[in-house]
Parts: C-alpha cells; structure tokens; sequence
C-alpha cells in the first residue's frame, strides 16, 4: 500500500480504526521507518485512542497510550527536515500552514512544526503525571470505603 492512499484513508477521513492496521504494517516495514510523516500520524491515532478510554476505568490503557503518543511524536520530530517539509509539504498543511507575519505568504515552517510537537509532548506529558496520580487517589478512595463498609 502506498502511503499516500493511506494517509487520505487515516488524515482526510479521519477513521483512525479503518487505517490504523495499515499503517502499522507500513511502519513494520524496515524501508518505511524513517517515514516520518507516517509516525507523527500513529501518535495523532495514538493520542486519540486515549481521549476515548475512561479516566478510572480504563487509567493503565490510557496512560500506555499518551506514553506510545509521546514516542511517536518525538521519532516523528527527529525524522522531520526542512527537506521533508519541502517536499511532502500536503502531508503537514493541514496541522502546520501558517502565514508568514514578514512576508504575508502562506507556508510550513520547520520550526513551527517543531515547536508544536514539543508542545504536544509536554501537554502529553503533563496529562500523563495527572493520570497517574488520578489513579493514586482513587485506589486510595476505594481502599478506604472498603475498611468503612468492613467497619460498618
């Protein structure tokens, strides 16, 4: 499968469990793991698996995907160029296009699209510390309305 075709199948259609398979099986392959547009997409899929998954419930889930989104996105960051950008620029439009505030052109910078997976990762991060200690304090909560029930 080309990626082009996969990319309008996960990004344009937005049906992260149609292509996530595909790309999985794209990223297997030796050849296409410096792909780096195909790892950023697998931590946008990746990040919204978790928004789905239950704070309580399902914590371990979610915290194991922010962790794999986390992952993607920095492979992603360092597979990116300013050669990349140029050259496979329809693939980052729709996240990073930008006017230029000294030129008036629309464009993707590099930089821009850097600095927004930092972003990302920190935000990704800072969810994940919250996660953790969400768990915390609910196993607490459920340890101690089990000694109030047995007391009771």
């Amino acid at each position: 499968m080309k990626y082009k075709d996969l990319f309008f199948l996960i990004h344009k259609s937005k049906k992260y469990a149609d292509g996530e398979p595909f790309l999985r099986s794209f990223l297997s392959n030796p050849k296409n793991d410096d792909h780096a547009n195909a790892h950023f997409q697998m931590g946008v899929i990746h990040e919204a698996n978790a928004k789905t998954k239950d704070v309580l419930k399902e914590n371990q889930v979610k915290v194991t995907l922010l962790d794999s989104a986390v992952y993607f996105y920095s492979k992603s960051k360092s597979l990116i160029t300013e050669k990349e950008v140029k050259r496979n620029g329809e693939y980052y439009e729709d996240e990073f296009l930008r006017r230029d505030l000294r030129t008036g052109k629309m464009g993707i910078k590099m930089s821009d699209v850097h600095l927004d997976l930092d972003e990302r990762v920190n935000k990704i991060n800072d969810r994940i510390a919250n996660l953790k200690s969400i768990d915390t304090h609910f196993s607490k909560a459920k340890e101690e309305y089990q000694l109030a029930y047995h007391s009771y």
